[in-house]
């Protein structure tokens, strides 16, 4: 007759008996209690960072992200050209629209790490990001702030401008809006709200959709003459 596994309780119950173990799964145990402990003196490790190693990682973050989600909408610099623009944002003049660009990011989320917690994300919050991230692009200033009045698909396009595919198709204009309402962007979270079946929902869509959600809500940085769309060359 097959043994019933028991649970035990390990807050009220105590072993009786020594485990035997065979070589292989002792090896693996005690593996697996390595890496919890390494995992342990990591985060002790890390709450003893200095202000200035966790300062660097921060501007090191900065750097990376704004990088790399400015290079998304078309823009060329580098990171470390986008790094040495963050040296110098007090000059408050950028010549070309990529540093203009890149120049609002860095504020922006700069200000994010910095105010955090001071923050209520909703929809006037999320205006006034977008607002300040475009406060030096000149060519921007039309829909800084507000929400796209004209769809903005990311479409991929081989060499010759064909469309080949479509790499995000956002919330259409008309109902940006409706999706912005406060009850909608909290619904995953607000799960009083919902009953079970659509809290699944909710998750999943948040899942899937991510920050390209609320993204998708404005119009792109480099929307192109006589086009609707964000356009990228297939690699």
């Amino acid at each position: 007759m097959e043994k019933q596994a028991v649970m035990l309780d390990f807050r009220t119950s105590r072993l009786s008996q020594r485990l035997e173990l065979d070589a292989s799964l002792a090896e693996r145990a005690y593996a697996m209690i390595a890496e919890i402990d390494g995992v342990k003196n990591g985060w002790r490790l890390a709450g003893r960072l200095q202000a200035r190693t966790l300062e660097r990682l921060v501007r090191s973050v900065i750097v990376t992200s704004t990088g790399a989600s400015n290079r998304i909408e078309g823009n060329k610099l580098s990171d470390a050209e986008v790094e040495a623009l963050y040296s110098q944002l007090r000059i408050k003049k950028f010549r070309t629209r990529d540093q203009q660009e890149v120049a609002g990011y860095l504020e922006v989320l700069e200000s994010v790490f910095q105010n955090h917690r001071e923050m209520s994300v909703g929809e006037s919050l999320i205006l006034q990001l977008h607002r300040d991230m475009l406060r030096h692009s000149e060519k921007d200033e039309r829909h800084a702030g507000i929400y796209k009045f004209g769809p903005n698909r990311v479409e991929a396009k081989d060499v010759t401008g064909q469309v080949v595919g479509i790499i995000f198709d956002p919330t259409p204009p008309h109902l940006v809006p409706k999706e912005m309402h406060p009850r909608k962007m909290h619904r995953g979270a607000q799960g009083g709200l919902l009953s079970g079946s659509e809290q699944d929902t909710a998750k999943l869509e948040n899942r899937e959709r991510g920050s390209l959600g609320v993204a998708g809500f404005f119009s792109g940085n480099r929307p192109r003459a006589g086009e609707g769309s964000d356009s990228h060359p297939c690699r």
